[in-house]
């Protein structure tokens, strides 16, 4: 027996208890409108229609689960399940009721003369018209089988919901979808929708085990379903289980060649064209292969099946397989690759000919990273963004549409334009429907894709702004906002995961919680080394821990230096080095060695300057107006300082603005000391109200070491004009920030989360 041979039997649509209990919803959703009286269903008439459209399109349930969902829309009154048991109940008495309920009331829908109950040609009465045809079709045997297996359906559920407890009812494997062959129509729609949700918005599918289960029962009937395979396919992916997506993989196109081949050999083409069809397919089954190697980041064996599936392509003269196999080329070659851009512009020029406008924008995106890496003006940045935007409006790519959004936030940021970013972040959510959540999805139709990736970095953005600006509590509450429409052990959730990680060291590291700050850049290791072990190397500095931040930072230094090929392709080695070169600068000025400190800080400036990276160097010349002023240079800082205060306050973090206000009030005083002594009286009563404001801000921010300064600051000042009473006050607070025995008591962040 051919193990390929295709079994018809699976594909009959039959009359099942689950869509007897559909048909009795939809006679009792076209009842006459011209009665007075508002019953349950009329009541909920919106609602059910959605319920019954979506529960055709999918596969057969148990009579509780639906129950249950119509217990959700009549507020748990279950007014609406008892209805429809009671009909069901009487329809099950004899064969007789359920030949009247065919044969009367659903004929009744279809052919009232007076007024149009059901139109003939809706999707409902193509539902209806065909289940009247196969009741119509069967032998007075089948209809007492069907009698019986509709009092077993009723049945069951009676003893389930008498006897079960709702764990036992999860268990029970022996239910009705086991029992019941699944329509080719079924099974379609659902493999369709799971296979949209799987690659768009991952949290709005099924769960991994579930959507197992479901397709192995599909197998089970339809064991050549090739679209069944794939869906399986993605499920792995998403779990990350590589050997059995490969796997189901093979077991796809194995499928896929079967069903073209017959087709080929059904349209009696030539041999010359049944090759080409095998090519086609060759390449195409070498390319995922080559996706699903770049996706568990197998470099090596992507590239020899990629040069594979690019062969066979040229070899069947197959352009578009090219263009996908260009732009997948250009993602694995960019590595430090010479040739990485002289392909990228090939495949922006095949795409473009071959009218692919997908391929055509993800191109331009590639183009535009491209261009940021290597320091490219921000004009004509932008103006590829101008031309990508119009072409996703143009040809309605709207998850693309998303990403641009996100792509330009991000080439803001990058920048130094903060405000702008927030704005072009806010794109993303406003085309996300709030109506397509894994809440409302089976509720509603929705059109397009939604790209829940887009979604989780917008949000991610501004919870990072927020907590630039001040704000840590509410940018806490914007992540937990991105968990629960993204749960933990979902694709996505490492995005906000990685943030989370990184808020909560910076606001450790602002609030000297040196425990929750150590296990912030640990637990940020699992999704960035990177990035963690730039956070310690700052931990290091602020333990004072000098030569261990040092060692550090050299080691990240040799590995930029090293191995640039094979840093990640959404990173800019440049902006790494400068992260490098500042932190190092840090190591320096905290351990008082200033003019080795000037080095590092010319170096990072440089490379800002180079490549356009405002905000890296805005607080690059800060650290270097504070070296100045530690040197006795307080006019070269001041000058320093000016030169920046106004893009830091448009656009820098809320706590480098308050750090540079307090430097720039020292450096004031510090150029007057030499004044007389009314002149001198008059700048330190012009700095005071300036530090209340630094010292308000620096509060809120929690900022335990900064509240010391100004206290200390501002107690001097007191003393030397003399107000005693307000410099005891200023002593007395400073005081309170310490223990009897001369320790800082320290506040930890997790008692700002408990408030």
């Amino acid at each position: 027996m051919d193990m390929f041979a295709k079994k018809t039997a699976s594909s009959k649509e039959c009359i099942t208890p689950h869509k007897i209990s559909l048909l009795v919803l939809i006679s009792e959703l076209c009842d006459r409108l011209d009665r007075e009286e508002i019953t349950p269903f009329r009541k909920h008439h919106h609602a059910l229609m959605l319920l019954v459209l979506n529960l055709m399109q999918t596969t057969d349930i148990e009579f509780n689960e639906l129950r249950r969902k119509l217990d959700e829309i009549d507020h748990e009154q279950a007014q609406l399940s008892a209805l429809l048991l009671d009909r069901l109940n009487s329809i099950s008495d004899g064969e007789s009721s359920l030949c009247d309920f065919f044969l009367q009331n659903l004929d009744d829908l279809l052919n009232v003369e007076e007024e149009i109950m059901l139109t003939r040609t809706s999707f409902f009465g193509l539902f209806v018209r065909k289940m009247v045809l196969l009741f119509n079709k069967m032998s007075f045997g089948q209809v007492l089988h069907l009698t019986t297996l509709l009092k077993g359906y009723l049945q069951a559920a009676h003893d389930h919901s008498e006897t079960a407890t709702p764990m036992d009812m999860q268990l029970n494997g022996d239910s009705l979808e086991t029992k019941i062959p699944i329509s080719s129509r079924q099974a379609e729609n659902f493999l369709a929708k799971q296979a949209a949700l799987l690659q768009s918005c991952e949290q709005a599918a099924e769960n991994p085990t579930k959507l197992q289960e479901q397709i192995v029962t599909i197998l089970r009937d339809a064991p050549n379903l090739a679209e069944a395979h794939f869906v399986q396919y993605l499920n792995c992916v998403r779990v990350g289980e590589f050997n059995q997506a490969m796997d189901c993989l093979y077991h796809y196109f194995d499928r896929k060649q079967w069903e073209d081949s017959n087709k080929s050999a059904a349209s009696n083409e030539g041999s010359v064209g049944a090759k080409k069809d095998r090519c086609k397919r060759f390449c195409y089954a070498a390319l995922n292969l080559a996706i699903l190697h770049t996706h568990f980041g197998h470099r090596k064996q992507a590239l020899t099946v990629l040069q594979e599936s690019i062969r066979i392509a040229q070899e069947s003269n197959d352009h578009i397989c090219l263009a996908h196999g260009l732009r997948l080329l250009y993602k694995l070659k960019q590595e430090g690759d010479s040739q990485a851009k002289h392909i990228l512009d090939r495949f922006r020029a095949r795409a473009s000919e071959l009218k692919l406008p997908y391929l055509e924008s993800l191109s331009l995106l590639m183009k535009i990273s491209q261009m940021i890496f290597e320091g490219e003006t921000p004009p004509r940045v932008l103006s590829i963004f101008q031309e990508l935007n119009l072409l996703n409006s143009e040809k309605a790519l709207l998850d693309l549409a998303a990403t641009t959004h996100i792509k330009q936030a991000a080439c803001l940021q990058f920048y130094g334009q903060s405000n702008m970013a927030v704005v072009y972040s806010q794109f993303a959510l406003n085309q996300w429907k709030p109506s397509l959540t894994a809440a409302h999805i089976d509720k509603v139709k929705g059109t397009g894709m939604i790209n829940s990736e887009a979604k989780l970095h917008a949000i991610c953005f501004l919870a990072s702004h927020m907590h630039r600006q001040g704000n840590f509590v509410g940018s806490m509450k914007l992540l937990e906002f991105a968990k629960s429409i993204c749960p933990e052990n979902s694709k996505d959730c490492k995005i906000w995961q990685a943030e989370k990680q990184r808020i909560l060291f910076d606001q450790a590291l602002i609030m000297e919680d040196w425990q929750t700050a150590s296990e912030s850049a640990e637990n940020l290791r699992v999704f960035d080394a990177f990035d963690s072990d730039l956070r310690k190397a700052r931990l290091f500095t602020k333990l004072k821990q000098f030569q261990a931040a040092h060692e550090m930072l050299r080691k990240l230094l040799e590995y930029l230096e090293k191995n640039a090929e094979n840093v990640q392709d959404e990173k800019s080695v440049e902006e790494m080095k400068a992260n490098v070169y500042l932190a190092v600068a840090e190591v320096f000025i905290a351990s008082k060695d200033y003019p080795a400190s000037m080095t590092h800080l010319l170096k990072c400036k440089t490379i800002c300057d180079s490549y356009h990276m405002e905000n890296f160097s805005i607080i690059a010349s800060q650290h270097i107006a504070e070296v100045q002023f530690h040197l006795g240079l307080p006019e070269k800082a001041l000058s320093s300082l000016r030169q920046i205060m106004i893009n830091a306050i448009s656009n820098g973090c809320h706590f480098t603005i308050c750090c540079m206000k307090l430097l720039f009030t020292r450096c004031q005083l510090q150029q007057r000391e030499d004044r007389s002594k009314e002149g001198r009286k008059s700048v330190l009563l012009s700095v005071l109200p300036t530090l209340d404001f630094i010292l308000k801000d620096f509060k809120q921010m929690y900022a335990s070491a900064k509240i010391r300064d100004v206290l200390l600051f501002q107690a001097f000042i007191y003393n030397e004009l003399g107000y005693m009473e307000k410099r005891n006050q200023c002593s007395i607070e400073f005081r309170c920030l310490h223990t009897a025995d001369s320790k800082i008591i320290t506040r930890r962040v997790s008692s700002l989360l408990s408030n």
